[in-house]
């Protein structure tokens, strides 16, 4: 019984220790935390347009999640979320006899809304639901409804979901198909999408594909993405308390999207996800077109400096000082122009800076190498190729 209640006191301790700690009080919501590596920040594109990190798949206890929505709220502007979807599942309510609302699908939303707005929070409750069906269809997020309520529930779990997804459609909602690898006979062939989901595609009934989920991140969800226009979506799916996320404990972000967004309002937000400006990040590691990738990591590195290096061993040397205003670092691998001091293969610190040399570099001015950035895709085989200038 004594090492049973010491074993317990151990864990309970670690346990503590691994969560945030408040430095006042949960209505303050001033964080304290050594290392802040959840923050997700990237600076604004060329083009002016914001970075922002939107999570568009969480749970609650008003389906199958374990905590309070106002929890949720705590948890998003930790992690210093723009916003996040409030997605429980509209056909599967776990503690239904426990949490007594009724048949009320946005109340989760509302009393996420409610939080936010008294605490004053930045982050942007979003609100959503999950439409969920068992094989052959899968699981779909819409997004940014106006009445949850509005759509029609299937306990059996079995039907088509195409009246819930075209009532979806009429408020305006932004759907995605949730983690497709879940679904059995999803491999990797010339068009890995099953008849079921082409038929909603062809029915203009989904929007994006969420290519990875929490711990998970699919190469056959991205090439779906890809080949059939769809938007590239990465979620959390929280169910518990975030800190319980696999990656969390080992010093991880959660994963998220980003949207190229021109500002952070909600409206802005949709705006920028109906036009495919997204792309999934899940352990810094950034999945998206090369359009979106270009703008997110040539936003973020940039030569800050260069200058001319008398050398008795070569010449025509330069020095170039490379820096990252990104929350992640980037692994970069030089093309033709391999570094006179430095291996191939770099790694920019995130919010840092790297000095390089380069040799036989006649005009010093022009001079942009060539890198491929190791750590983000815009196909499942292929790396991201940027000139830094």
């Amino acid at each position: 019984m004594l090492k049973t209640s010491l074993a317990a006191s151990i864990a309970a301790a670690a346990l503590l220790s691994a969560q945030p700690a408040f430095a006042q009080s949960p209505d303050e919501m001033t964080w304290t935390r050594a290392g802040d590596t959840r923050r997700i920040d990237f600076p604004i594109t060329a083009k002016g347009e914001r970075v922002l990190a939107v999570d568009t798949h969480t749970h609650t206890v008003f389906s199958d999640g374990v905590v309070w929505p106002a929890v949720r709220v705590w948890e998003a502007e930790q992690d210093h979320l723009a916003a996040y979807a409030v997605t429980d599942h509209l056909d599967y309510q776990r503690y239904k006899a426990d949490v007594r609302t009724g048949d009320d699908h946005n109340r989760a939303y509302e009393i996420a809304a409610e939080e936010a707005k008294r605490i004053g929070a930045k982050v942007l409750p979003i609100r959503g639901t999950e439409i969920t069906r068992n094989a052959p269809w899968g699981h779909f997020n819409a997004l940014f409804l106006k009445d949850a309520n509005a759509l029609p529930v299937d306990a059996t779990m079995n039907l088509d979901p195409r009246p819930a997804l075209r009532a979806a459609r009429e408020q305006g909602a932004f759907v995605i198909w949730n983690h497709p690898w879940a679904l059995p006979g999803l491999d990797a062939v010339a068009d890995p999408m099953p008849a079921a989901q082409r038929g909603l595609v062809a029915d203009h009934l989904v929007d994006a594909v969420e290519i990875a989920n929490s711990s998970q991140y699919s190469a056959v969800a991205f090439d779906m993405a890809l080949k059939h226009d769809l938007a590239v979506v990465g979620a959390s799916d929280v169910h518990g308390p975030i800190d319980v996320d696999w990656q969390i404990p080992e010093g991880q972000h959660r994963t998220a999207t980003l949207v190229i967004a021109r500002d952070g309002s909600g409206a802005a937000i949709q705006e920028a996800m109906a036009h495919s400006r997204t792309a999934a990040l899940y352990r810094q590691t950034l999945y998206g077109r090369r359009r979106e990738l270009d703008e997110i990591v040539g936003g973020a590195l940039r030569v800050v400096g260069r200058k001319r290096i008398e050398s008795f061993l070569t010449k025509d040397v330069v020095e170039l000082e490379l820096r990252n205003d990104a929350f992640m670092p980037f692994q970069l691998r030089f093309a033709a122009d391999s570094p006179l001091t430095s291996p191939r293969v770099v790694t920019i610190p995130a919010s840092g800076k790297l000095v390089i040399l380069f040799a036989n570099v006649t005009d010093m001015e022009a001079f942009a190498p060539k890198v491929e950035v190791l750590n983000a895709f815009v196909d499942p085989r292929t790396n991201l190729i940027l000139s830094l200038r």
